[in-house]
């Protein structure tokens, strides 16, 4: 009976004494989330509860608890309000004697929430790990982040696997699309190609007044210019026919005439040079869509050059 009773008295110290060192765990405290920019206050209190669960569940820690945190440094006449900088973290930590303290803070980025904590240590003041995680605008995604973070200062490899939705990145290749619809865009701005014209040719057919414009596909002005030669030589005649000279209606057709020729040929000369810029515009756009379409089927295979 002593034996047995010795037994379980030795029992009972090694395992009080497994409890209250807290079977190896490191004892930490957490100070409240800093809020910074613009996000609603009153996530600061839930989120650092949650903050201190988290790094109890993960089974690594001994916590304790922001009541008993309050409380001692009362004592100590100091307040836990306003602290969060590392010199600040590791006084309050010496006061409250843990190991290691634990400031986190919250901020916003456009619709991206960032989660962000520090694992201090209190002898030596180091920041031994530094963690963070983004999730999107909805507050009600902020505590599974807050639960990433705490499994990552606890160093589970799990948690660093998790990524969050908005870095997903496509894994299959990208089909060319984009390009084709440049292509498509560029040949709907540009107008369609002309037939390279010839000069001699326009110059030849202009002999009859507003030829050479239609063979340049200006067909309003070839008319134009055929009408007024007419209208101008048909008045020479009557004048010829009366005072014995065509006059000034005589000369008048004559220059319209040898605009009409000029026009012709710079109008083919004109036509033939701007389409050599666009034939030009539009090599450089091909060969720009090429870059971008191997660009893109390169990233599908996870090398771009």
């Amino acid at each position: 009976m002593i034996k047995r009773a010795l037994l379980v008295f030795l029992l009972l110290i090694f395992s009080g004494t497994g409890v209250f060192a807290g079977e190896g765990k490191i004892f930490l405290a957490v100070l409240d989330l800093e809020i910074v920019g613009n996000v609603p206050r009153d996530l600061k209190i839930p989120l650092s509860e949650s903050l201190r669960e988290g790094l109890f569940r993960t089974g690594r820690f001994r916590v304790i608890d922001r009541n008993n945190m309050d409380r001692i440094l009362k004592e100590q006449g100091q307040q836990l309000s306003d602290c969060s900088s590392s010199e600040c973290a590791v006084q309050v930590g010496r006061l409250l004697g843990v190991q290691k303290m634990v400031t986190a803070s919250l901020s916003r980025v456009g619709n991206i929430f960032v989660v962000s904590a520090q694992l201090i240590n209190v002898e030596t003041g180091e920041i031994e790990m530094i963690a963070s995680d983004r999730c999107s605008g909805q507050t009600d995604e902020l505590l599974p982040s807050v639960d990433r973070v705490s499994d990552r200062l606890a160093g589970n490899p799990a948690a660093e696997k998790t990524t969050p939705p908005e870095k997903i990145a496509p894994s299959e290749p990208v089909t060319p699309a984009p390009a084709t619809a440049l292509e498509t865009q560029a040949a709907e701005a540009e107008p369609a190609y002309h037939s390279p014209k010839s000069l001699w040719v326009a110059g030849v057919l202009s002999i009859i007044p507003g030829l050479g414009q239609v063979y340049n596909g200006q067909y309003i002005k070839g008319i134009i210019f055929f009408g007024a030669c007419a209208t101008f030589g048909a008045l020479g005649s009557a004048q010829a026919k009366t005072t014995g000279s065509k006059g000034a209606w005589g000369g008048l057709g004559g220059l319209t005439w040898l605009a009409n020729e000029v026009d012709a040929v710079w109008s083919a000369h004109r036509i033939n040079r701007a389409d050599e810029k666009k034939a030009k515009k539009q090599e450089k756009l091909s060969l720009y869509n090429e870059k971008i379409t191997a660009s893109i089927n390169l990233s599908g295979g996870g090398k771009i050059e």
